[in-house]
């Protein structure tokens, strides 16, 4: 999976090589996966699938706002802090303005329109709900932003430490709450203060060891807007078409089936942590690299990740029938064909991060993932409509798989339009499982060092 030897050793400029920086990516996300295992399992059996689904409407909405408020600051944020043509200072004064900004927004848009969005489309929520789910938009924002610039900077233990911190935060305020009050309002509540907490702590690391905020200058506004709106659209169609599912299915059936959906869609996704775990630490070298290099590089992860992935994913979908009733409770029985049939998705939708990552910061091309992302979307919201409508969860998770697996499909295209490469070379050989292993012993031995 490394392109070149450095790829498995220490990239020049205080950063991390790609090998030490997944193993790191890794290490939080084991500790993201036994976070979240340990909060579905207590909160499932807690609120119950109608109650889950109220705090899982009220969370996704709020991830979903913080992904429209982004602005592309997210990309922006990782590829000019790569490059280094941007003061820090004012990148992270940009972060925190933005966040602000949106978090009023949000709750403007919300706030007085209240008793539409709670019988229309947050079924189940009231007002005290939407003002807590108002309170998160800021700081995920915020966090998000900077989470995405330090990993530009090649900060990947930094990130991953506060990615642990983060997921030592959540089970233990989110599972007194619902094992004590059984109540979503109270749960949504502890989630807030997961957020607050972990934007602080962000905050503090930036200050102390990179730079305190500072007013952005109009060029910078202007530079990192025009940047980030390219890929602005393509970013939320992509949180779009991962989460307007459960707002179908929300709107048809009610919280009972988000809740039971909702537990198919987060485990679907944990497959995905290798991917991201990646992006995090492939961003500097892909977009530092010269185009064919970084090609090559993406072609290996590509590889590699399928070598993993499909295996596990395999294994997981036959675990799925008898694992889910036993562990979360016969209540959520219906769960597990939805996460079978959520895997092949997830798989092409992990894979997809890599490629998304050389188009926006080696191609420059953000306007492309806009593309293919913003047409996955379109397409997606007739393709929901009649597979819920038909099918209920089932159809709602065959429908996620086919939307993830052309936007892969697509940005494979545009990757191997553009370099060297040919659809062949993403297709895994005998080499690849080698150099997998040796890719493996590196991450450990570099995590030791």
């Amino acid at each position: 999976m490394s392109a070149s030897g450095d790829a498995t050793g220490d990239a020049g400029g205080g950063q991390v090589g790609i090998a030490r920086g997944t193993f790191l990516g890794l290490r939080a996300d084991v500790v993201t996966a036994i976070s979240a295992i340990v909060v579905s399992i207590v909160v499932s059996r807690g609120l119950g699938p109608e109650n889950r689904g109220v705090f899982f409407l009220a969370f996704a909405a709020a991830l979903v706002i913080a992904m429209l408020g982004d602005l592309g600051m997210s990309t922006a944020g990782i590829t000019y802090a790569a490059s280094g043509e941007i003061s820090l200072r004012e990148l992270h004064g940009a972060a925190l303005g933005l966040s602000v900004l949106v978090g009023a927004l949000g709750a403007a848009v919300l706030l007085p329109a209240h008793a539409f969005w709670t019988s229309e489309i947050l079924k189940g929520l009231d007002v005290t709900m939407l003002l807590l789910l108002c309170a998160g938009i800021a700081p995920l924002i915020y966090a998000q932003v900077l989470l995405a610039t330090l990993a530009g900077l090649g900060r990947i233990p930094a990130v991953s430490w506060i990615r642990i911190a983060q997921q030592i935060i959540i089970p233990a305020l989110l599972v007194p709450a619902a094992v004590l009050t059984g109540s979503a309002r109270w749960t949504l509540a502890a989630w807030l203060a997961t957020a607050v907490v972990n934007a602080l702590i962000i905050a503090v690391y930036t200050v102390r060891t990179v730079s305190p905020p500072a007013v952005p200058s109009a060029d910078t506004v202007r530079t990192v807007v025009s940047f980030g709106t390219r890929g602005y659209v393509g970013t939320i169609s992509h949180h779009g078409f991962l989460r307007i599912d459960l707002f179908f299915l929300g709107a048809r059936s009610g919280p009972e089936k988000v809740g039971l959906y909702s537990l198919s869609s987060v485990f679907a996704e944990r497959i995905a942590l290798l991917g991201q775990a990646v992006y995090g630490a492939a961003a500097a070298r892909v977009g530092g690299d010269e185009r064919e290099v970084a090609a090559r590089l993406i072609a290996q992860i590509v590889r590699g990740l399928v070598l993993v992935l499909i295996p596990v994913a395999a294994v997981l979908a036959l675990l799925a029938f008898p694992c889910f009733p036993l562990v979360f409770g016969d209540d959520f029985e219906d769960s597990a064909l939805p996460f079978a049939l959520l895997l092949p998705g997830t798989v092409c939708l992990t894979l997809w991060y890599p490629i998304s990552l050389f188009i926006i910061t080696n191609l420059r091309r953000p306007g492309t993932t806009t593309l293919i992302q913003g047409g996955a979307l379109v397409a997606s919201l007739p393709l929901y409509y009649v597979m819920i409508g038909a099918f209920d969860m089932t159809g709602a998770a065959i429908a996620s798989s086919l939307v993830y697996f052309s936007v892969f499909f697509l940005g494979a295209v545009v990757a191997i339009r553009a370099t060297g490469l040919r659809a062949g070379d993403l297709v895994p050989r005998v080499a690849d499982s080698r150099r997998l292993l040796v890719f493996a012993r590196s991450a450990l031995s570099h995590s030791r060092g």
